[in-house]
């Protein structure tokens, strides 16, 4: 929080800190000095000014004879201020070296430093229509790679350069279940030791029940429920840790035990068509392939003839661990989709390619 005893400071909507020690403050009013009587007065507040205080300052005022001005620019500082023109307000902000973003409700810029020249920050509009949804939906990937949800609706990549949208094929169900007039709400963060950025958000039952998560390394999406109101990546700590609807901290990605107990979890992919679903098909054996599995895991398989056939078979094939090498199995359909269910401890392992041995039946459409 910027202290009170700043006296210059321009009481803004929201702030952030930059690698080259700068507190910018975005939303907030402009300050004129006047060199005849050394006073600083407030000028206008605006939704979309950027300012910053002096470098290494903006914190601290110094009372009496020899105020500093520290959020007021002058000849004799590095403060300044500009104002953005694209959007109502500006909503959030993502600081990086030498390069930071800044996001209005509609629009997404990048603000450079440039040292040793009178602006200190120079302004570059990125992208019309890449705004920033609410003010914690975005994360960092690294150093300079940001990932965020847009006021447009769209998942938005920015490495350098142009920002690019991702292609999402659970974008839908993400807004069909989020919460109305709740976007505030979401927010994003980053598991680097997996590769993923995730965004958590509130669905019509609770306040940040749902997750969806990219795997950027493999342009993987998947979904999920869990009650994550916060989220810190790894960085000071060890381990991401993440805050709960039930007021708790934990601390994630730490042993294969949920705290030392059977971890419960299952994965369940969509409909997959069986040789692009124009011929019926029997899948007569199911081969595992697993890198590193402990504990074990039973899978089921679902099997139905047609798109929108409300008749749908289940298969159980069982308990499955590190000593599995095949599953024989009697299922036929066009279209199947399959669940593992984890209910170990320890449980661990990485899920490989998909194997059955499927046999064309005589069966046609």
């Amino acid at each position: 929080r910027i202290s009170d005893s700043a006296t210059d400071c321009p009481s803004p909507l929201t702030f952030f800190t930059t690698p080259e020690n700068f507190i910018v403050a975005l939303g907030g009013a402009n300050n004129i000095y006047d060199p005849t009587t050394n006073t600083s007065s407030p000028g206008t507040k605006n939704p979309l000014r950027v300012g910053w205080a002096a470098i290494d300052s903006g914190l601290t005022d110094v009372t009496g004879a020899n105020v500093q001005f520290f959020w007021t620019p002058k000849k004799t500082n590095s403060a300044g201020d500009f104002l953005l023109s694209e959007g109502n307000h500006i909503v959030g902000a993502a600081p990086m070296s030498f390069v930071s973003l800044i996001w209005t409700d509609t629009a997404c810029y990048q603000i450079q430093y440039v040292p040793e020249v009178e602006t200190v920050y120079r302004p570059t509009l990125l992208a019309v229509g890449a705004g920033l949804l609410s003010k914690n939906a975005w994360a960092r990937a690294g150093n300079s790679t940001i990932y965020w949800l847009s006021s447009s609706r769209e998942f938005m990549l920015y490495n350098g350069g142009t920002p690019t949208t991702i292609s999402c094929p659970m974008r839908d169900f993400f807004f069909d279940g989020l919460a109305e007039g709740q976007e505030a709400l979401i927010h994003a963060g980053t598991n680097d030791t997996f590769n993923e950025v995730t965004w958590w958000y509130p669905d019509e039952t609770n306040e940040c029940a749902k997750y969806l998560t990219l795997n950027f390394a493999e342009l993987v999406w998947y979904l999920g429920t869990n009650e994550i109101t916060a989220w810190a990546e790894r960085g000071v700590e060890s381990n991401p840790i993440s805050a709960h609807a039930d007021g708790t901290l934990k601390i994630q990605e730490r042993g294969n035990t949920a705290n030392g107990e059977a971890f419960t979890a299952f994965l369940e992919s969509g409909w997959l068509d069986i040789e692009d679903g124009h011929t019926h098909t029997f899948i007569k054996r199911f081969t595992p392939d697993f890198h590193g599995l402990s504990g074990g895991v039973n899978v089921s398989v679902k099997a139905k003839e047609w798109p929108q056939d409300t008749y749908i078979q289940t298969y159980d094939l069982g308990a499955i661990n590190s000593q599995t090498h095949k599953v024989d199995t009697r299922i036929s359909g066009r279209q199947i989709a399959l669940r593992y269910d984890w209910n170990s401890s320890p449980t661990d392992g990485r899920l490989g390619k998909i194997l059955f041995d499927v046999v064309p039946t005589q069966r046609t459409r």
